[in-house]
């Protein structure tokens, strides 16, 4: 019998260090291995559970950190540390063997997480903890927690929280009142706001929130990219503090108002690479701006080793830029109104696209003036209508802006962006000619910032 069993149990490693992990999980008929090669009354081993656990394709430790009672009773918040997991994690609420709301999570690849926040809300509003609803009353105490990851109970966290101290909590409702919302008679929650964001993504553990509630905000920057500021305020305007819990992870306590996060993802520069052009110092204020214009393929300089920074540009260079930074687009139309405009020009492509785009009508009806300097007011124009025209609180500080002129517009939002602050405090210098360090330094505020 002793001899059967070790066969038996060698069969089974070998399968188990041959094959991968999720064929394993499979449904499929067990292959059988050929022992003819050794001797089963020879061989003995040794696996410890602790070994076992080792193997890869094993849950690891995930554990119940904390249970955190909201004091709206609008939910518990459950904080888990460590959590490996293949096929999925579910968060289970009782009242003594009464379950009352199962959470599983969403929208996580498998993998390790070091930690996790489930929000068990009474209205199932966190969209990466969708549960089934439930409802807080007076008669069900919530009092146990239970992990399952893969479907394994891993951990369990009891609690003790009274009926009277469950009823003497705002937002108590009545036995049996059918309603999920857990507002009842006072619960307040507040909305959490993203701000939509260029190169990268931001997600937070719930959509609303009520005081005094941990949310976690999870920051993920496109390829290319990092985080260069995030930033949560409330209805006035003033910043909430962060807790940054990883590079990816920040936490914040929520108050007693709505909120908006917003973050903001800047292209990651090598600088162990040289530039290529001699008039490019590093630490002239366009170095990054030269270097990404020059990554992402908007210029290649004035020679294989000048840059000329100094330069005014034409009309046709500008559009140009603006063109192959939004991805050198086919334009839809062929229909060329400008007789100054030569379907073999290096510009062609680019001047159609951005009359396409409504960033400029041309000097005149015929004409584009493909040669003509751009100037600055010209330039920032043309960034604020490839923006879609957006409007601006920016109060306007420079004196030789009028409120009348067709760049009113496109300079307050330009300030209010931070893609140039004006030639001094009180001057824009709307009619100066633009430089390619400039023009270069506007497109990479607005677009890589």
């Amino acid at each position: 019998m002793r001899k059967k069993f070790l066969a038996s149990l060698l069969s089974l490693c070998l399968l188990i260090g041959l094959l991968p992990t999720a064929a394993l999980a499979a449904d499929a008929e067990t292959p059988t291995a050929d022992t003819s090669w050794y001797n089963t009354e020879d061989i003995e081993f040794t696996l410890t559970a602790e070994e076992w656990a080792a193997l890869s394709g094993t849950v690891g430790e995930a554990s119940i950190n904390g249970v955190i009672v909201n004091p709206t009773k609008t939910g518990l918040t459950i904080e888990l540390n460590d959590v490996l997991f293949e096929t999925g994690v579910e968060v289970k609420l009782y009242k003594d063997a009464e379950l009352l709301t199962t959470a599983t999570l969403a929208k996580l690849e498998a993998g390790y997480y070091g930690e996790l926040t489930c929000n068990l809300l009474t209205s199932g509003a966190d969209e990466y903890w969708p549960l089934t609803s439930w409802v807080a009353q007076d008669n069900k105490v919530p009092n146990k927690v239970v992990l399952l990851v893969d479907g394994k109970e891993t951990d369990t966290k009891e609690f003790t929280l009274t009926a009277e101290e469950w009823a003497a909590l705002s937002g108590t409702q009545a036995p049996n009142s059918g309603s999920s919302s857990g507002g009842g008679s006072g619960s307040t929650t507040y909305a959490i706001t993203v701000d939509s964001s260029k190169n990268g993504d931001v997600t937070i553990s719930s959509k609303s929130a009520s005081k005094g509630r941990t949310v976690t905000i999870t920051v993920k920057p496109d390829d290319g990219y990092e985080l260069d500021e995030l930033t949560v305020t409330d209805k006035n305007g003033d910043t909430v503090k962060m807790k940054k819990v990883s590079d990816t992870k920040y936490t914040f306590t929520m108050p007693a108002s709505k909120v908006t996060v917003e973050a903001d993802f800047v292209k990651v520069v090598d600088a162990s690479e040289d530039l290529p052009f001699a008039d490019v110092a590093e630490d002239a204020y366009y170095y990054d701006a030269v270097a990404w214009a020059l990554d992402e393929g908007i210029t290649g300089g004035t020679s294989a080793t000048t840059f000329s920074p100094n330069a005014s540009c034409t009309r046709a260079q500008t559009v140009t830029f603006l063109w192959r930074a939004a991805g050198s687009p086919a334009p839809k139309s062929s229909v060329n109104p400008f007789t100054d405009v030569s379907a073999d020009a290096y510009y062609y492509n680019a001047v159609l696209w951005a009359v396409e785009q409504g960033i400029t009508v041309g000097t005149s009806a015929t004409t584009f003036s493909p040669d003509a300097t751009v100037t600055r007011a010209q330039n920032v124009t043309f960034l604020w209508r490839w923006a879609k025209s957006p409007a601006t609180k920016q109060v306007n500080s420079f004196t030789d802006v009028a409120a009348d002129a067709y760049y009113y517009g496109a300079v307050a939002w330009a300030a209010e962006e931070g893609i140039t602050g004006g030639t001094s405090a009180t001057t824009f210098s709307p009619n100066a000619d633009c430089t390619r360090a400039q023009i270069v330094t506007f497109l990479y505020r607005y677009l890589a910032d």
